[in-house]
């Protein structure tokens, strides 16, 4: 059995490595640069890893131990010891030339050879849990609950994949799609975009407000407001039992308008189209509206003379955005959108650009924005 018989020194407050012939004892601990993540030999003898939020990600299991320190070898061994010299576990890395232990920003603590060359870790990646309104989870990046046991990844085929110890739990299905970031708006909407800002799929929860995406200790994919009110989840929680959203609204008028005219998206333009396959961009607007049950007239400047208007400063999602060759006079309106919140729109532009999702465009702007249903 090992048994230590050296005499080494403590650990330098507030490091985050280890060097030979250095320890920790009870209550000591190395920190991670960013300050996040801590190696604590705690007072119970057991040498423990932890993530923001307190959460426990790796240990040696030696609790019980009162007393108990962890050295760095000269030999290259990392060994936890008794408070009498015997060893409770070790990296068996001794003859490797390890020369440093390292609690690094990405959650890993790694045993590195002066090259420096890793010749062992706790493979401990630490991702964050939460995706803040207004910022977006790019290809390849990914969410990751505080327990470290399930991952959402945006994938860079697409795919936006929740993951848990037995493989996938949820998706979006955009496989293929293009689709090369999570974005969580200010509006309370998660999208998928490309590149090109085409959505590919969303929440369908424009409008109820920031907040955040949240990845749980429970497995489950939240969606919440900044009050901490949930809008959508995927319901991958044990026992997978979808509770009633509390006080959840029926969509409204506007929702469904919106909603009709994202599905239509990246479908191509035609002078005179009203759908199903083709649209122009009064087609799209009188049809979108038409899905939540509101007439309104067919052409573009009849849309927006015979509905009631408010000044743009105050237009909400599902409002009728409209250009003219002369913002003074509605006659001459050329082109109309539907608004959707947070600076954006969606229309159907000209022939040979189809349906797409864009920011709004302010040349030739009427000042005032159409409202088909208050």
């Amino acid at each position: 059995m090992l048994v230590s018989t050296s005499v080494d020194a403590d650990a330098a407050a507030g490091s985050n490595r280890l060097n030979v012939g250095e320890r920790l004892t009870a209550g000591q601990q190395l920190t991670s640069t960013s300050g996040k993540l801590t190696l604590v030999m705690q007072s119970d003898g057991n040498l423990v890893l932890y993530a923001p939020g307190n959460e426990a990600r790796w240990h040696t299991n030696s609790n019980g131990n009162p007393g108990a320190y962890a050295v760095m070898q000269s030999d290259g061994n990392f060994v936890v010891y008794t408070a009498g010299g015997v060893a409770l576990w070790e990296s068996q890395t001794y003859g490797t030339g390890a020369a440093f232990a390292q609690l690094q920003d990405d959650g890993n603590f790694v045993l590195y050879t002066s090259a420096p060359k890793s010749v062992w870790q706790s493979g401990t990646k630490y991702y964050p849990s939460r995706l803040e309104s207004g910022t977006a989870l790019a290809a390849g990046q990914r969410l990751q609950s505080p327990n470290g046991v399930f991952e959402a990844v945006m994938q860079t085929d697409g795919n936006f994949v929740l993951y848990g110890p037995s493989g996938s739990m949820w998706q979006s299905g955009t496989n293929g799609s293009g689709a090369n970031r999570a974005t969580v708006q200010n509006d309370g909407n998660l999208v998928l975009y490309t590149a090109a800002n085409v959505a590919k799929w969303q929440s369908g929860t424009s409008g109820r407000g920031a907040g955040s995406l949240r990845v749980q200790n429970d497995g489950n994919m939240v969606l919440y407001t900044s009050a901490s009110e949930w809008t959508w989840q995927t319901y991958t929680y044990p026992g997978y039992q979808p509770p009633t959203p509390p006080a959840a609204p029926a969509p409204s008028k506007a929702s469904l308008a919106i909603n009709f005219a994202t599905a239509q998206i990246g479908k191509p333009y035609l002078w005179g189209g009203v759908g199903p396959n083709a649209f122009d961009c009064s087609g799209l607007t009188q049809q979108s509206w038409a899905a939540a049950g509101v007439s309104i007239k067919r052409v573009s400047r009849d849309q927006y003379t015979s509905l009631p208007k408010v000044p743009f400063s105050q237009a909400q999602p599902g409002d009728i955005l409209a250009w003219s060759s002369n913002t003074s006079d509605p006659s001459q309106i050329y082109h109309v959108a539907l608004y959707i919140g947070d600076g954006k729109m969606i229309e159907a532009p000209s022939a040979g650009n189809p349906v797409r999702l864009t920011t709004v465009r302010t040349y030739g702007l009427m000042p005032s924005v159409a409202r088909p249903a208050s």
